[in-house]
């Protein structure tokens, strides 16, 4: 196995196979091979000596913060005369600010740095250097036409420099920077590399995964004070931190500073070394980072009832604009299409937010050929932050969203690597996988599915009941699968069903013992997609999916729903004829009960690959009610002989409760009447016929109307959700 998947990671051979587990950090890069560093080095020295001040210009991510941390140390060591700005989210924007750099320049500084941002800074840059201030720019995002008349642009994707890996984050770039300015590999700064490397979700090949190796190393051994602290609040054990750690833990404490308050909190704890400041300061960032969670939540479900299924850029006033992104990122695992989130600034006449994309949607260049409404944007292909005016907001909504609606989207493929078996999900076959380790972008951690196991228990987790939790059998061992964000499929399975099982392994370490986990990623049922939502009432949540198609039995409940949701699509079924020819591409949600079982059964005939969501509602039901008696029958055929004239306007309720029968039977008994010729009805009057001929009651079309919705209620409400399956497949297959 282990073998397997490190040749489908490109390495054939053992010798690529030890370079790769094993890498050595001489095996980093020249700094020098970058564009300008040489002239920035230069540069920087001559500041040193000439005790010129020196300000570091960040950004307020996790990636920002570490590079600027980075930096700062590195002067430390050179005895530079240094401070640093790290600019406002909402007050201040992203990159470069005219206002900011005139503060700067104010304050005495000849020399300004940039760190992860830079490139798209045109104005300010060009402004700072009429003034005789120089800049650098030291970046890694996605480099626009025109670049800022800068004394020096450090990038590794410059494309007159010569550096062999261009997807450094921002602060590998910071960190090359230092290594040049050193003469040496500066160790003690890895810790600080590996985390916003990871942060950023750059790609953990070539020199990233060195960085990050090693970065981990200094981590779990880590002398810094602050990031003792920041671990001891995420419930972090030194010598157990991996990238996941980083990427779940770590960098959103992190970036919640800059998301919600001034990120400059978040590098004076990585700089402290006093314990009590630095406590302080991880708590505080811990109790801002819960706050963001509750932040997003609220935006995302509001952002949710906003938006549909061809609205792509969404945009309200008061949203706080450091959770835009998150939020952003929500929408499109939801729908699965490109999605800008924006908040709507009345007072400066401003729209600002974030923008995130799916495969095959380059949202920098998407960007670029709509720059006409913008002001300002900056980013790479799937993610981006962007400000226009207000008066643009209409015109861009239009241009952006015709862009999506035109656009080939495809899903991402969940590529497999192997298929397995929970005999082979061992902890030494995960000790094996781990040396692959750290996994991330470019190297994902093995996806393995599991063919025809057995669900032993399913349910719910969390909060919200968004997590499914199950055990997976194959007859002798048991595996425990969690599906985050996987709550909802809960009403398409049950135990004893087989299923195909998508997802990463890892080791889960509970109360000292070790025992293998699979991560969902993808689940199908061997049978048909059911989701079992049978409901003794309809509420208004019930109609809200534009992409089903609702299929009504009723027809006069088919037009309560087509009048009060015009925006849905109803199919009213009912006869055998147009059961016959329902053949729909597209997920199918019964909501009613069919009055017969025949009647289903035709109708999913065709489109046994959709997925159904079964409702069954019915306001009366004959399983419930129960049929006629014979008594019941005699009872009543006794009192309309021995009467005249008796009045049914009213349905036949007095009647019913004289004779104290239900009123459903009573009626129900009146129709087998009729269809026997027993009786007559006119003008709302009942009386009995003379001398009728004899019919078995039993054979008239209103109780075999009835035996068929006793059956189908018994089977399609009352049964078990794995007999209920079970039938329906039985009927597919005959």
């Amino acid at each position: 196995m282990f073998l397997k998947l490190c040749i489908q990671r490109g390495l054939q051979s053992k010798e690529a196979i030890e370079e790769f587990l094993n890498p050595t950090i001489e095996d980093l890069h020249d700094p020098f091979l970058m564009h300008d560093m040489e002239k920035a080095v230069k540069r920087i020295d001559h500041a040193i000596m000439e005790n010129e001040k020196i300000t570091i210009y960040g950004d307020y991510d996790a990636d920002g913060v570490t590079s600027v941390t980075t930096l700062l140390e590195t002067f430390h060591i050179l005895g530079a005369n240094v401070n640093f700005v790290i600019p406002h989210r909402s007050r201040d924007g992203y990159g470069p600010n005219i206002t900011l750099f005139q503060e700067i320049v104010a304050s005495g500084t000849q020399l300004i740095i940039t760190v992860d941002n830079g490139v798209a800074g045109v104005e300010a840059i060009e402004w700072a250097m009429s003034q005789g201030v120089d800049v650098i720019v030291t970046d890694h995002h996605e480099l626009p036409e025109h670049l800022p008349a800068a004394y020096a642009v450090v990038h590794p994707r410059h494309p007159d420099g010569r550096y062999p890996f261009g997807d450094l984050a921002g602060v590998g770039v910071a960190f090359k920077l230092a290594t040049a300015l050193l003469g040496e590999i500066p160790y003690e700064l890895l810790d600080l590399v590996a985390i916003g490397t990871v942060a950023d979700l750059v790609s953990l090949t070539d020199e990233n995964r060195i960085l990050v190796q090693f970065g981990l190393q200094m981590i779990n051994h880590t002398e810094r004070i602050g990031l003792q602290e920041l671990c001891n609040v995420c419930g972090l054990r030194l010598g157990e931190i991996d990238e996941q750690s980083i990427g779940f833990q770590i960098a959103p404490r992190i970036n919640a500073a800059g998301r919600l308050d001034e990120a400059d909190i978040a590098v004076n704890l990585l700089q402290s070394w006093d314990v009590l400041v630095a406590k302080d300061i991880a708590q505080q960032l811990d109790t801002i980072n819960q706050q963001r969670k509750q932040i997003v939540e609220d935006m995302t479900k509001e952002a949710i009832k906003f938006s549909d299924d061809r609205k792509y850029v969404i945009a309200k006033e008061g949203w706080h604009e450091g959770v835009l992104g998150i939020v952003a990122s929500r929408l499109v695992e939801k729908t699965k299409k490109p999605m800008i989130v924006l908040t709507i600034d009345q007072k400066n006449e401003l729209v600002k937010g974030s923008a995130r994309s799916v495969l095959g949607f380059n949202m920098f260049e998407i960007l670029n050929s709509l720059s006409q409404y913008l002001d300002h944007y900056g980013g790479h292909e799937m993610a981006a932050g962007l400000s226009l005016k207000c008066e643009n907001l209409q015109a861009f909504q239009a241009a952006f969203n015709e862009k999506v609606n035109t656009a080939s989207l495809s899903k991402a493929p969940l590529v497999i690597d192997q298929a397995m078996t929970i005999a082979d999900i061992s902890i030494q076959a995960l000790e094996e996988i781990n040396q692959l380790k750290p996994f991330g972008t470019d190297n994902k951690a093995p996806i393995f599915i599991l063919q025809h196991s057995i669900i032993q228990s399913v349910r719910t987790i969390g909060t919200d009941n968004n997590h499914l939790k199950l055990l997976a059998t194959d007859g002798q061992q048991v595996l425990d699968v969690i599906g985050f964000n996987f709550g909802h499929e809960l009403p398409a399975l049950y135990n004893g069903e087989a299923v195909d099982i998508v997802g990463h392994v890892e080791i889960k370490e509970w109360q000292g013992k070790r025992s293998p986990q699979m991560i969902l990623e993808d689940l199908a049922v061997e049978d048909l997609w059911i989701y079992d939502e049978r409901k003794n009432q309809l509420q208004l949540n019930d109609f809200k999916d534009k992409e089903c198609l609702y299929v009504v039995y009723n027809q006069e409940l088919a037009q309560n729903i087509t009048e009060q949701f015009p925006e849905i699509e109803v199919a009213d079924i009912t006869t055998l004829e147009q059961a016959k020819t329902f053949i729909k591409n597209c997920p199918l949600i019964f909501v009613d009960c069919p009055p017969s079982v025949e009647l289903f059964v035709e109708t999913i005939k065709g489109n046994e690959s959709q997925a159904l969501t079964l409702y069954f509602y019915k306001k009366d039901q004959t399983y419930i009610q129960g049929l006629p008696t014979r008594e019941e029958m005699s009872m009543l055929y006794k009192f309309i002989v021995q009467h005249q004239n008796i009045p049914v306007q009213d349905g036949g309720q007095v009647l019913a409760q004289f004779i104290q029968i239900p009123l459903k039977r009573t009626q129900d008994i009146l129709k087998m009447f009729l269809d026997a010729k027993f009786v007559t009805i006119n003008g709302g009057v009942l009386n009995s016929v003379k001398h009728p001929s004899k019919i078995d009651l039993k054979t008239t079309a209103t109780y075999q109307k009835l035996m068929s919705e006793l059956q189908a209620e018994k089977e399609l409400i009352y049964s078990s959700f794995s007999e209920l399956k079970r039938f329906i497949s039985k009927w597919i297959e005959e």
